[in-house]
């Protein structure tokens, strides 16, 4: 069979095929056909799967649960390399006593899976297997399948992984050390089917580990922080081009994903964020997460914490598992004063209540709807006042493209100031809210209202919160009149040096929106 009919013939992974036990030739005669590897295609590691593989037993591995197999393990990755042959492990649980040396050593070791073959660490470890080299080498593929690394809770990283390029895990499971799996300076990694569990930290990608792939893998129960994506590689590069496809990330204390500035990563069609009892995603980089569901809430945590970057979110059911928007993306205030990251959020299912604290600290939401009733830009709101003096401020720091007004001094007993603008419409279905966001900042609770000019009522929508810096208000549920209005205002009492800035709102109803109101569109947070 031709390479291209077995590609067409396997589809897109034969992975299952190429670490069978068995060849064409027969029962234990090889590691791996050659039309299968073609399938997987070939490339560094395929020379190391191909032929007669060597079996650990040969060279005195007992994997008995008690003989220090260390001596005779490394003898057998020393010949598996020497000889470009695989190297087979048993049934069983072989411990080590020193960790196993890969490095300048290009070998694919095989278990007969993750519940059947372990490396156990036999005493205080600083890691069980070694890829840590100290030179670049541009090929240099090496595998681990089919087994399971226990650090038994005396190991400082159960893999450590760098300048190693092309290589494969494959349903490889670390356990019970301060680290898992660490890598710095890899490229073109293939993770499939990996599992980490029961770490401090589960998965480290320190830095420079571009155009790598995992897929199918679950990182869990994690102390501190399950998958963490750095910068801190020796390219200046950094973490490029990751993609982690259909993997899940889901219930431990620590926060999910850690991805440092300039990272950049795609998640697609992943399992993200259920009971997690730390952030789900904190965010400096770049991140798309396309498809797949996104949990919030399982813990004191936030969904998504935008310190920096950019996340976006698109196509994904978006479930609470407690709270509401505010606790979907939020800044603490400290943060929201040096704080720039931004979320934007499209064609979501979203599953959460409308209650909740309604603001979030900062301007964390790249695009707010299109504006349907009233102007989006607060720099096209006028300022007023009414038995007051104002200073209006075009664009002021802190709020571009805003507008703020400030209060003079007030000339009358229940004076009042604010910003107001011509509604672009007048009407609204009667049958369906207003959904409500602004970006905005207060010295104190302001109340949006409609009025008719030459009439003295004013139809209240809604008082927001006071907010001292710059703050994101959402609200879903605003029920409006049916009578028609012309004007809308933000109003607050005026007192001298009280003031009112607006950044951006967005202000419309159901009818704006070709979506389900379940949609996260109808939330205002996306166009």
């Amino acid at each position: 069979m031709s390479r291209r009919g077995a590609l067409r013939a396997g589809g897109g992974t034969s992975l299952g095929l190429l670490l069978g036990a068995s060849s064409p030739a027969g029962p234990g005669t090889g590691v791996a056909g050659s039309e299968t590897l073609a399938a997987c295609g070939g490339g560094p590691l395929a020379a190391l799967l191909g032929g007669q593989g060597l079996d650990a037993r040969e060279f005195g591995a007992k994997f008995d649960g008690t003989s220090d197999d260390s001596e005779a393990l490394q003898r057998a990755i020393d010949a598996a390399h020497e000889q470009r042959r695989a190297l087979r492990l048993p049934g069983g649980t072989a411990i080590l006593g020193r960790p196993l040396d890969l490095k300048r050593r290009d070998v694919a070791i095989i278990g007969e899976g993750m519940t059947a073959t372990a490396l156990r660490a036999g005493r205080a470890l600083p890691m069980l297997v070694d890829v840590e080299e100290t030179e670049d080498r541009i090929v240099s593929p090496f595998a681990l399948m089919r087994l399971t690394l226990d650090g038994a809770k005396v190991t400082e990283r159960n893999l450590a992984v760098r300048y190693r390029h092309h290589s494969w895990l494959f349903e490889l499971q670390s356990m019970s050390a301060d680290v898992g799996v660490w890598e710095r300076d890899c490229w073109l990694s293939r993770r499939y089917g990996c599992r980490a569990v029961d770490h401090r930290i589960g998965w480290h990608l320190v830095g420079a580990n571009h155009s790598s792939l995992f897929e199918a893998c679950t990182i869990t129960a994690c102390r501190e922080g399950h998958l963490l994506i750095g910068n801190q590689g020796s390219a200046p590069d950094g973490n490029a081009a990751l993609v982690l496809r259909n993997c899940d990330i889901e219930f431990g204390e620590g926060h999910a994903i850690e991805v440092a500035v300039a990272a950049n990563v795609l998640f697609e069609g992943c399992y993200l964020g259920e009971n997690i009892g730390g952030d789900v995603l904190r965010n400096q980089g770049f991140v798309l997460v396309r498809g797949g569901a996104f949990f919030f809430g399982g813990g004191a945590g936030l969904g998504i914490r935008p310190l920096a970057g950019m996340a976006n979110l698109e196509h994904v059911s978006i479930n609470a598992q407690a709270g509401g928007i505010a606790t979907l993306v939020n800044l603490a205030p400290a943060e929201a004063a040096v704080a720039h990251g931004q979320v934007s959020i499209t064609d979501a299912n979203a599953n959460l209540p409308v209650g909740g604290d309604p603001v979030l600290q900062g301007d964390p939401l790249a695009r707010l709807a299109m504006p349907v009733f009233a102007p989006r830009l607060g720099r096209d709101w006028q300022g007023w006042g009414q038995n007051a003096t104002i200073r209006e401020e075009r664009s002021p720091e802190g709020l571009p493209d805003g507008r703020e007004v400030t209060c003079s001094r007030a000339t009358a007993p229940g004076a009042q100031f604010g910003l107001r603008a011509s509604l672009s419409a007048t009407r609204w279905r009667e049958s369906l809210p207003v959904y409500l966001a602004c970006v905005y900042r207060s010295s104190a609770p302001w109340e949006l209202r409609l009025r008719t000019p030459g009439q003295d009522a004013a139809h209240s929508m809604i008082v927001v919160p006071a907010s001292p810096t710059r703050a994101t208000y959402v609200n879903v549920s605003i029920m409006a009149p049916a009578d028609p209005f012309s004007i809308i205002e933000a109003a607050m009492p005026a007192t001298p040096g009280a003031r009112l800035g607006l950044q951006e709102i967005a202000l419309g109803d159901g009818a704006a929106f070709r979506t389900p109101a379940g949609n996260l569109k109808t939330l205002g947070l996306a166009q």
